[in-house]
């Protein structure tokens, strides 16, 4: 993997490596001799955890972890798909679809945001509606109408109660 790297980009431009094979301990002493910044390996055993920091890798991907929550959100919320984990892990992105005659459709984002019952460390970041194929990047005044995917960032504990007030019906 890092013979690859090295021979497409310059080591002075490098500045993350993604180690995804199976010498992760190797290329992460190599990819820290070469002072490269940031480096991610994927872990499958825990128990390697210290010794994939102790030779150099900044960030580790734990796959069990991945799985775990991917099969708890399943469970816990299926109208709720998680997009992605924020760097540094703190926050999520989550995808919602409003339901037909949700409650929350017909509310601008400013009356939703603005609601007791919607958590303040959530906000709106995009809004796909399907039948046109357009994007939005939401505005306060911006009214949710049914089947609307609404993009949202939030802590991971949080999102079920702002799942809950978008598909209440």
């Amino acid at each position: 993997m890092i013979n690859c790297c090295v021979r497409q980009v310059s080591l002075n431009v490098l500045k993350v490596l993604a180690i995804l094979s199976s010498h992760r301990h190797l290329a992460g002493i190599v990819a820290r001799s070469l002072k490269i910044p940031n480096i991610i390996a994927r872990l499958r055993n825990p128990r390697y955890e210290d010794s994939y920091k102790l030779a150099g890798v900044t960030t580790i991907v734990r796959m069990a972890d991945l799985l775990v929550n991917q099969i708890m959100m399943e469970v816990e919320q299926p109208k709720v798909k998680k997009i992605m984990t924020l760097p540094g892990g703190k926050a999520e992105m989550y995808a919602v679809k409003i339901p037909a005659k949700a409650k929350s459709a017909k509310l601008t984002i400013s009356q939703v945001a603005q609601s007791k019952t919607f958590p303040n460390e959530c906000v709106f970041t995009g809004i796909y509606k399907e039948e046109q194929g357009d994007f939005l990047i939401p505005r306060g005044n911006y009214t949710l109408e049914e089947q609307d995917t609404v993009f949202l960032v939030s802590k991971s504990q949080l999102i079920k109660q702002a799942s809950d007030f978008l598909i209440r019906t």
